[in-house]
């Protein structure tokens, strides 16, 4: 059905051998593999066949819209999200703004003029587009209080979204309207719009208004208000400063529902270095069994801080599960703790390796880490690599001490795989992180094509890969 409507509809396709070759190849696909298994549901019902079509035309159009596992490309994502539309009217949002970002002015038109008539049909959505069009000038002239006032109807037909593109306007239009939209929808409990109003209050210094709007929230049990006003409380914002204030707000509105406070009540009391409220804030996590990664690493920071045996133990114990997944925070940590010897036994070539990884990751403060630790040596690298063979070829155990790593080291910094091959060898017993920091050296060897390295894997290893 789809093939012969897109050769129908789209004399300029044939035209081009390319865009034809590849419309071709995915209908292809879809026909010969994913039509059959999509048509499980009901394979003799019309209306089951043409949804699974349009959403497979759909998603592929997305893909080469956003550049999703494809190279972007608008022309593409346009033709099948026209075809998608055609069979289905919800992907209509998606042509439009496929085309809206096109570098052809026709095709910006094309999406304006669909706007407009869908506007005029009465869709919220579309009004709200349009409104966006009228403001930035796309495929029309830049018309800001038409753009106002489509923005306006988009809210006032529904659209809750137009609001925030509304604020964004309170600079050209005045603003006691559009605030007491954004007043209103923030009263009723709209998260993003509340994050808005209340930095507006404090942009414009309006401390009495803001004080009042998180007083009312906070007494009618809004999660959010109450934990911005825990932030307000923690940093003089409209009232006096009082961290004691600030952790049990926090902690009320985390009860409530606002996940995002935990996090802050734990990071107030770990800045705060008050050994009264880190204990009253760790008594209060015993009691909850927390499950978010982030809320977790800053527990597991708080506790290094903390500094007992104890903490310590426990902040190893949290963090490690965090960094075997590869999160960059947590192996971050995990390398200071071994660099520092706390909560384990101290081993400063390791704690590198971690910080290394997590700059991998994109741990930013990692390199300023680095500078640090990194053994530096006068000799060569190629008298370097040398001197790491001619001592393992002694074979002999006691020769992997702490100074060899620590040559191993300095030269995987350069780029050696035959460093990284050796130094994975001494930590093949390191089980921690389900063997994670011998994989990756010896898998830094392998991309170097270090001889041997592959095969020392395959025998260590299995077919086991570190984590992307």
């Amino acid at each position: 059905m789809l093939r012969k409507e897109c050769n129908n509809s789209h004399d300029y396709v044939t035209q081009d051998p390319e865009l034809k070759y590849l419309l071709e190849t995915i209908m292809f696909h879809y026909e010969t593999g994913v039509r059959k298994d999509h048509h499980k549901e009901d394979t003799s019902n019309p209306q089951v066949k043409v949804a699974h079509e349009s959403d497979y035309v759909g998603q592929i159009g997305n893909k080469y819209r956003t550049g999703n596992n494809v190279p972007r490309n608008p022309k593409v994502a346009s033709l099948l999200l026209e075809e998608a539309t055609k069979l289905n009217q919800k992907w209509r949002y998606d042509y439009i703004e496929s085309l809206s970002v096109s570098e052809d002015k026709f095709d910006r038109k094309k999406a304006f003029m669909l706007c407009k008539k869908y506007s005029d049909s009465g869709d919220s959505h579309s009004m709200m587009i349009l409104g966006k069009m009228y403001r930035d000038g796309v495929g029309t002239k830049i018309n800001k209080e038409a753009a106002i006032n489509y923005l306006r109807d988009a809210y006032e037909a529904g659209e809750k979204n137009a609001i925030i593109e509304l604020f964004e306007m309170r600079h050209d239009f005045p603003s006691d309207e559009i605030m007491g939209y954004i007043k209103y929808e923030a009263s009723r409990g709209n998260e993003k719009i509340q994050h808005l109003y209340v930095n507006e209050l404090i942009n414009t210094q309006n401390y009495t208004e803001l004080k009042n709007f998180l007083d009312v929230g906070t007494k009618n049990n809004d999660p959010n208000c109450t934990a911005i006003l825990a932030r307000c409380y923690r940093d003089g914002v409209c009232v006096s400063k009082d961290y004691d204030i600030a952790s049990g707000l926090y902690f009320t509105a985390y009860e409530n529902g606002c996940k995002w406070a935990l996090n802050e009540a734990i990071i107030l009391a770990d800045a705060s270095r008050d050994d009264k409220l880190i204990k009253k804030i760790v008594e209060q996590i015993s009691k909850i069994k927390v499950t978010d990664t982030e809320c977790l690493i800053s527990y597991s920071n708080l506790l290094y801080h903390n500094g007992t045996d104890s903490d310590l133990l426990q902040s190893y114990n949290i963090i490690l599960p965090i960094a075997c997944k590869g999160n960059k925070d947590a192996l971050f940590r995990l390398g200071q703790m071994y660099r520092n010897g706390r909560g384990v036994n101290k081993d400063i070539v390791l704690g590198t390796l971690y910080i290394m990884l997590s700059k991998e990751k994109g741990h930013k403060g990692a390199v300023d880490e680095l500078n640090v630790l990194i053994p530096k040596y006068n000799n060569s690298l190629d008298v370097r690599e040398k001197s790491i063979s001619a001592m393992l070829d002694l074979n002999d155990i006691a020769l992997y001490t702490d100074e060899l790593k620590k040559l191993c080291l300095s030269c995987i910094i350069e780029g050696s795989g035959v460093a990284a091959l050796q130094l994975g060898i001494m930590y093949k017993d390191h089980q921690e992180c389900d063997f994670l920091i011998p994989k990756w050296l010896l898998r830094k060897a392998i991309v170097e094509e270090v001889s041997g390295a592959e095969e020392k894997y395959t025998e260590l290893f299995g077919n086991e890969i570190i984590f992307e």
